[in-house]
């Protein structure tokens, strides 16, 4: 067996249910490992025979682990329940003037859709950028940013339901060109792939812990830039704690999210991007030569939607759930979300009962 293999094998060891049920909708809900599992199990013994301060470190530890991963400061990284109550907590922090706009790609994103709202109601004019689901070109982007009233870009780093990416060098220079303020919602992406908030010259970075990184639910990460903070309605001072944190940083969902970080470590960010990749482009390959129509066409999609031939997908999911299969329905559509502790006989399996 090869080194890869071993690393691969030792992997999937860490997610016991994998050999039992086929989970195909990490990008909805990913089941969290015998690590996050063992976390939460110590954490329990040690809080009942020590008192809440005593936990006070270990988040400090985990927030400082986080950051690294990420290469921003420690200073940067917020704890929040979800990223949708992030992204709206967050933008609703700046200084709006009368006046202000701000410009949002795929509106209609879950995460996203709240925050317009939000911003509309507090009279800030909101721009949709229609891109047809993929990145949006630069000359698009010179014509909806060029507007000096334009405060802020928010747009999700892959599109929810087909995994194209929107996030792109040229969405940052843009921004940075125009002085925009660049609002990134990864939930989608992050553990899939790496991030570097601070080199895509992301402002307000969120994203949500049980989906590529395989946290339990209601724990997350925010990042926010020095510029973002300098543009908040009261910036906290020097040693204050982190006004975006929402969760206690003394908590078990901390604690758990520092373990699944650490895991996504230990495998190489950049080994598990390349591993997706390849389990989607072998999902692709398979699906359409079986006459399946696929929506997603970017070979970096961290997964892929399909139209199911008879045109009801929840018939499918149902079908493919009482197989041992959890893949997400979307309409006329399913949507498969590999990750990268599963084998290549895990997407044969898939194939074959498709």
């Amino acid at each position: 067996m090869s080194v890869e293999s071993r690393h691969w094998q030792r992997a999937r060891h860490f997610f016991p249910d994998a050999d039992r049920h086929l989970h195909f909708d990490h990008a909805g809900g990913a089941p969290t490992s015998s690590r996050v599992e063992e976390t939460l199990v110590r954490y329990a013994a040690q809080a009942a025979r020590q008192p809440p301060d005593a936990t006070a470190a270990a988040g400090a530890d985990v927030r400082q682990r986080i950051s690294s991963a990420l290469s921003v400061l420690p200073e940067d990284v917020a704890f929040v329940s979800g990223a949708a109550s992030a992204l709206v907590r967050g933008v609703n922090a700046l200084k709006w003037s009368a006046g202000d706009r701000a410009v949002f790609l795929a509106p209609g994103a879950p995460h996203l859709a709240a925050l317009a709202d939000s911003l509309r109601r507090r009279g800030i004019e909101v721009e949709t950028l229609r891109t047809r689901g993929r990145a949006p070109e630069p000359d698009a982007l010179a014509v909806a940013l060029r507007d000096p009233a334009v405060r802020l870009l928010a747009a999700p780093s892959v599109h929810a339901s087909t995994g194209e990416p929107l996030q792109s060098p040229e969405l940052t220079a843009a921004c940075r060109e125009h002085a925009v303020l660049l609002a990134l919602d990864a939930s989608f992406s992050l553990g899939f792939r790496p991030h570097q908030p601070g080199s895509e010259g992301v402002d307000l970075f969120v994203a949500d812990g049980h989906r590529g990184l395989c946290a339990p639910p209601g724990c997350g990460v925010a990042v926010t830039s020095p510029a973002f903070r300098a543009g908040l309605v009261e910036s906290p001072a020097p040693g204050d704690a982190n006004p975006f944190d929402e969760v206690d940083p003394r908590g078990p969902g901390v604690a758990a999210l520092g373990t699944a970080v650490d895991l996504w470590c230990e495998l190489d960010p950049a080994a598990v991007a390349a591993r997706v990749i390849e389990h989607v482009a072998a999902l692709r390959s398979g699906l359409v030569g079986q006459g399946f129509a696929c929506r997603t066409q970017s070979p970096q999609a961290p997964f892929l939607t399909v139209e199911v031939p008879d045109g009801d997908g929840n018939a499918v999911a149902a079908r493919l759930a009482r197989a041992g299969i959890r893949v997400a329905a979307r309409g006329r559509h399913v949507r498969l979300s590999p990750h990268a502790y599963q084998g290549a006989r895990d997407v044969q399996h898939l194939l074959e009962a498709l």
